[in-house]
């Protein structure tokens, strides 16, 4: 016996929850196009990147929407 299936409403995540998913910078930033995760590594271990105007740190834990995240002083 199959399961029924789940209405497609309550797969989806409305914008808000997904602005609120606290995830690591450097797959905030892969997210954001302006690198590869592992790129992105490198951004912020060179401390090219700023949480909040803080130097950031590689798997700081940032939420996209809430937290101020720069790369070279440009917000993303």
């Amino acid at each position: 016996a199959r399961a029924a299936p789940r209405n497609a409403e309550q797969n989806r995540r409305t914008a808000p929850d997904v602005m609120a998913e606290s995830m690591r910078l450097q797959r905030a930033l892969a997210r954001a196009g302006v690198a590869s995760r592992r790129a992105a590594e490198e951004l912020i271990a060179a401390g090219r990147v700023s949480v909040n105007g803080e130097v950031a740190t590689i798997g700081q834990q940032v939420t996209p929407g809430r937290d101020t995240i720069r790369v070279d002083g440009t917000p993303i």
